[in-house]
This record gives structure tokens, C-alpha cells and sequence, in this order.
């Protein structure tokens, strides 16, 4: 069996509604990971980390091939829930049902994949997992024209390895650097960017006319691990920091796990 990261996005779900999620492709299942793995768990989290509405959800439920969520009598904040599926080996697709309301809308995505929309049925490619290859979601608000951020990745001298950023493989297609605005349709404000095995560098530009604030940006890359030899083990944590002047507010997703906030101090990531 495989098992797969799933990132669900969430938003216009109804108050007291049970949202159904049916998986068809035979063998497929929902999973919470594999036990004594970093990967097992799931975990909810608001679109807007610092939104303080309640969770809408009442209930949850993974029996099988099915996923349930029921929704209590208030709105609440759209919200992303990770979890896993389990399919056979040899899979190549992924097939199923989704019970919504009218307005409700889910974003999924599958390992590497680019996300897609699973609205009256679930038809979606299964990805190809490269077990040392990280994707890295770097969410970037209230940054001024003409201000810096850089990411930094710890070099911690192990034995065994370590780990470095890096934007594209050319053995998948599907795996490669990523940047765009927060709001859909906006320019790009980026002036330069700029990447190394330790660092992520980036400088919004200036633009001519009035300015409404900060702006936010989105920047998908890929933290790869590596090993001093096929026999060493592997690291299961990096550690993450950023480097700016206030009011930026970023926060750090790694693959499937809860995105946590950055700060001008290493912190802790799971891989």
C-alpha cells in the first residue's frame, strides 16, 4: 500500500449539513498515517491562522473509504484539513463522490500535485512520491515595496546529512519553484528573488502611484534531504527561521503538516 499527504481546502461549507467524502477507486481509503511514523495524525487549521471564529465543524469521521464532516448550527472560518489516503500499489488513479451544498468548495491536493477542485466527483491523478523530496508552502504578508525577506534553512553539520533548498527535479515535471500574489489576479510585486541550498531571498518591488498597505505572496519550494551514504539515516526535522524587519508575518508549511509561524529564530519542522 501507498500512502498519500492530502491537503483539503475548505470555504462556503452550509451550518448543519454533513459534507460526504466517498472514495471508489477499489482499495482506497482515508488514513490517519502509519503508526510509529512522523507522518501520523491530521490536523485542522483556519485559511487565516489568526482568525478567531470557531471551527464549524461538529463532527468528524474516517470509517473506510468514507470521510464525514458535520457542520454545527454556526459559521465558521474556512479551513484546510490534512489527512492521508491509502491506495494499492499500482495505482494511478483516484476516483470517488463528494456530497456538498450548493456553495461549498474543496481544494485537494496530493503530494506535489497542483491543487484541484473536487466538486460532484473525486477524479485525480495519484502522484509519484520521492521519499527525500519536501514541498515547502512559505505564505508572506505585510511586506512593504522595497523591503527584504530572507528564509534561511540551518545548516546543522550531521553526520548523516543534512538538507538544502532547491527549486525543480528534472525527473518530475511536477515538482518546481512556485511564486504568485495572495489576491488572484494581482501583478506579481516581486523585484528580485533569489535561491541557494540555504537560503530564499526576496525584495518587493516599488511601484509607481499610491501604496495600500502590505503585500502578501505565496512561494512554493522544495527542501531535499540528503544522506552521507544509502546505508545512513535520515533527518526527520529541519529548522526554519526569518530574517526581516516588522510588520511581516509569514508562516512555513511542510508537505501535509500543520503550518506554524516563522520567527527571527530557528524553529523546529517536522519533514
Amino acid at each position: 500500500m501507498v500512502l498519500i499527504p492530502v491537503v483539503l481546502r475548505f470555504s462556503g461549507l452550509s451550518q448543519n449539513y454533513n459534507l460526504c467524502l466517498t472514495l471508489t477507486t477499489p482499495g482506497a481509503v482515508w488514513s490517519m498515517g502509519e503508526d510509529g511514523e512522523d507522518c501520523l495524525g491530521i490536523s485542522y487549521n483556519a485559511l487565516m491562522l489568526d482568525d478567531k471564529r470557531a471551527s464549524c465543524i461538529q463532527r468528524l469521521e474516517f470509517s473506510g473509504s468514507t470521510l464525514t464532516i458535520y457542520t454545527g448550527p454556526v459559521a465558521g472560518a474556512d479551513f484546510e484539513l490534512t489527512a492521508f489516503i491509502e491506495v494499492p500499489d499500482g495505482t494511478w488513479w483516484l476516483k470517488g463522490s463528494c456530497i456538498l451544498n450548493e456553495k461549498a468548495r474543496i481544494s485537494a491536493r496530493l503530494g506535489d500535485l497542483d491543487p484541484v477542485e473536487w466538486r460532484d466527483e473525486i477524479n485525480c491523478m495519484v502522484p509519484i512520491l520521492l521519499p527525500d523530496t519536501h514541498r515547502v508552502t512559505l505564505v508572506i504578508r505585510n511586506v512593504v515595496p522595497g523591503q527584504s525577506v530572507r528564509i534561511q534553512l540551518a545548516k546543522d553539520g550531521s553526520a548523516h546529512g543534512g538538507a538544502r533548498w532547491f527549486a525543480a527535479r528534472l525527473d518530475s515535471p511536477d515538482i518546481g519553484l512556485r511564486i504568485r500574489g495572495l489576491s488572484n489576479g494581482a501583478p506579481l510585486p516581486i523585484g528580485t528573488f533569489g535561491l541557494d541550498s540555504e537560503n530564499i531571498v526576496l525584495t518587493v518591488a516599488k511601484v509607481p502611484g499610491p501604496q495600500n498597505g502590505g503585500m502578501g505572496l505565496i512561494v512554493e519550494a522544495y527542501i531535499e534531504r540528503l544522506r552521507e551514504c544509502r546505508y545512513c539515516p535520515q533527518i526527520k526535522n529541519v529548522r526554519l527561521k526569518i530574517d526581516c524587519d516588522q510588520p511581516v508575518v509569514a508562516t512555513a508549511q511542510i508537505a501535509n503538516h500543520r503550518p506554524q509561524y516563522l520567527a527571527q529564530v530557528y524553529k523546529l519542522f517536522a519533514l
